[in-house]
């Protein structure tokens, strides 16, 4: 890798030229929400020096597309310019839809951008009375340059920035928020699973084996709610949890040994099996597949914690069977998907997929054509779990706080027809954005769907349903 000084970073991987890829189609392009309490309205001035100066600390968000020898390669921009603006007379679902398709300067940068909806009006979330104003900072970026796991440190040092500026203290632009490592690393470890699959014919077999487990071709929920011809374009439902039902979820899924993401990936079964039985598809039990998204820093070697970049990938495909009568059951269920999600990590199953897929790809295969081919395989749900938020998003700084994260990534486009899950908790609640296309799944089946998680959380946790 070359240095800043010389404004190349390194080729780009293959991963980082398909998001630029979906990014031209106007699709897998993430937006963040932060809803705001501050002590004064914020001022456009504030949040855009804050925003420069994050800039200039980010490397990540120092980083466009750039052509070199004929070859794509990542760079640092030759400007400090930002794309922001202040938005009025439009609701937040007009932004994010916005953000969904936005169309980035890829060789010139940058790579995101910032809205600002002010004084919105306050909700019970607002954090407390000597922060009575309101408002909402969207932030749009390209996913070639950052995953979860760096927005996270996006949002919070971005808060941090704007506090320093609002007491007009002195903000130190040598003080790196993060630092960026491209997907090569990745790819090295690919690389080796690639050669270990090449050397190893049993091993090669099971992942043979394990591709061609394809179920149905179709979300199995589709077989009963057929696509409803509705518009190409990502939809959202947002569930916040009360603090209260957060915490006993969370304790009983301690006491049953299932982690968090596992019990909430048994509710989403248990509520498509639901919707299943009432549409008359009788079964004895579902197989179905569960995507789960992996945080690949996992695999480094050393201290990874302020690497940031699109270092989270998947989905990691595991198939299980759904019994139809969860019923004294539930928690077996989830202790079966937590063990052979665990079991997966383990043993660097994404790693493998990632190889033996790579393995198959035609050479002369266009980047287009890997991306944008039709997905035979049945995949149900995807989860993308980030934990627990709130150290790193909260700074507690006496000007501004945020009281509410939610987290989109545009969907249409592609031959995604599944429900995705994107959650975290933040500030003691439990935070669902559940992210669908209308060209495939009606809104009323979503709605149907994310009700019947949460009602059967509860009877879950009050052990009316176990």
């Amino acid at each position: 890798m070359e240095t800043k000084d010389d404004k190349w970073v390194c080729k780009a991987s293959d991963q980082e030229k398909l998001h630029e890829i979906s990014h031209k189609r106007g699709s897998f392009l993430l937006a963040y929400q932060l809803s705001l309490s501050s002590i004064q309205p914020l001022q456009e001035s504030h949040v855009k020096t804050a925003l420069i100066h994050f800039q200039r600390k980010c490397q990540a968000f120092q980083i466009c597309f750039g052509q070199r020898d004929g070859q794509t390669w990542l760079r640092y921009r030759d400007t400090e310019d930002i794309d922001f603006k202040v938005v009025k007379d439009v609701g937040p679902d007009y932004i994010t839809d916005l953000l969904h398709i936005y169309q980035y300067n890829s060789e010139e940068g940058p790579l995101w951008c910032a809205r600002l909806l002010l004084d919105t009006d306050a909700d019970s979330l607002a954090l407390d009375k000597d922060l009575a104003h309101t408002s909402q900072l969207f932030i749009g970026v390209h996913h070639a340059i950052t995953d979860g796991l760096s927005m996270l440190k996006v949002c919070g040092g971005l808060i941090k920035i704007l506090n320093d500026v609002i007491a007009n203290k002195p903000i130190s632009d040598e003080e790196h928020i993060g630092y960026f490592v491209s997907d090569t690393k990745t790819e090295e470890l690919v690389a080796l699973k690639m050669t270990a699959i090449q050397n190893d014919p049993s091993l090669k077999q099971e992942l043979i084996s394990r591709a061609e487990e394809k179920g149905v071709e179709i979300p199995l929920l589709l077989t009963v709610e057929p696509p409803p011809e509705g518009e190409d374009k990502t939809c959202n439902l947002t569930r916040v949890l009360d603090k209260n039902t957060t915490k006993r979820f969370i304790s009983r899924c301690k006491a049953e040994g299932v982690s968090i993401h596992s019990a909430f990936a048994a509710l989403a079964d248990a509520s498509i099996v639901t919707l299943l039985v009432e549409k008359n598809n009788i079964q004895n039990s579902y197989k179905m597949c569960n995507g789960h998204i992996i945080n690949l820093r996992r695999y480094w070697t050393g201290d990874c914690s302020d690497a940031m970049g699109c270092h989270a990938r998947g989905p990691l495909n595991l198939w299980t069977d759904v019994p139809r009568d969860l019923s004294g059951k539930f928690w077996d269920f989830a202790r079966t998907l937590h063990r052979d999600l665990h079991r997966d990590l383990e043993n660097e199953s994404i790693l493998f997929q990632m190889a033996y897929i790579k393995l198959c790809s035609k050479k002369d295969q266009s980047y287009d054509d890997i991306f944008y081919q039709a997905n035979p395989m049945q995949i149900d749900c995807v989860f993308s779990n980030l934990g627990d938020v709130t150290d790193l998003l909260t700074d507690d700084g006496p000007y501004v706080r945020p009281y509410l994260l939610k987290r989109h990534l545009s969907l249409h486009r592609t031959d995604i027809k599944n429900f995705a899950y994107f959650f975290h908790s933040f500030r003691g609640r439990l935070i669902l954005n559940l992210l669908y296309n209308s060209k495939y799944v009606a809104k009323a089946v979503a709605q149907q769907h994310c009700s019947q998680i949460f009602d059967t959380m509860e009877k879950v946790i009050n052990g009316t349903f176990h």
